[in-house]
């Protein structure tokens, strides 16, 4: 019989560096390529760039809808940007992969399918991301420098047009970097009435999260209409 041994468990010191990779990868996320662009769907599109709120110089894509006064403003997740994350190249995969999440985002069929529908669309990269400024010594926060973005794109948005922001999340219940307990706190602290919580199931990958809009769009569409018609 042919014992079968594991691999030998790391030593704290090993469990030391990588946690300490894993924090500086979090805190200092490598800027990803723009590979994808609107006209890849046969969108129309216009290069902006506006501030942030602390005046940081933020870049984007406005794709018109023609005849609509509703607009989608898109806000991608931290180490992607406006285009999606390119997790099938390296040295964005070995960094990823490990988690299940070694496969490309390409977030612009999501604008195709918003645009279809009736919306203008506005994409912007957050600082230290993608096109648009360095900030901050490159540290990105989890939300606390970036709020400051998402101020700049409803100031540059409420420039075109009247803004409502209802909250729609949805979340991989079994992702295998959060916990759902920790995903409804959060939930339940934002401020709005309108709001709605949807668990995706059946996987652990996060990035099956962020594609879930372009397999599964209806849900979503069915919120905007309610708040937009």
């Amino acid at each position: 019989m042919t014992e079968v041994r594991g691999a030998p468990a790391p030593t704290e010191e090993q469990i030391d560096q990588m946690l300490q990779r894993l924090a500086d990868a979090f805190s200092r996320q490598r800027r990803s390529p723009i590979l994808h662009s609107p006209s890849e769907q046969g969108l129309d599109y216009e290069d902006v760039t506006f501030p942030s709120g602390d005046g940081v110089p933020l870049e984007g894509w406005f794709i018109p809808a023609a005849g609509s006064n509703k607009l989608i403003i898109a806000n991608h997740p931290l180490g992607f940007n406006r285009s999606g994350m390119p997790t099938h190249l390296e040295p964005w995969r070995s960094e990823w992969a490990p988690s299940g999440n070694g496969f490309e985002v390409d977030f612009v069929p999501d604008y195709k399918i918003l645009h279809d529908a009736g919306y203008n669309v506005l994409a912007y990269d957050l600082r230290n991301h993608g096109h648009s400024g360095d900030a901050n010594g490159g540290i990105t926060s989890s939300g606390i420098f970036e709020a400051r973005d998402v101020a700049g794109s409803l100031s540059h948005a409420r420039g075109r047009q009247n803004v409502h922001v209802p909250t729609f999340l949805y979340q991989v219940r079994d992702d295998v970097l959060t916990h759902p307990s920790d995903v409804q706190t959060m939930f339940g602290n934002i401020p709005v009435a309108e709001k709605k919580l949807q668990w995706i199931e059946g996987t652990t990958a996060r990035w099956n999260g962020y594609l879930e809009f372009q397999r599964r769009p209806e849900p979503m569409l069915e919120w905007f209409a309610k708040y937009m018609s």
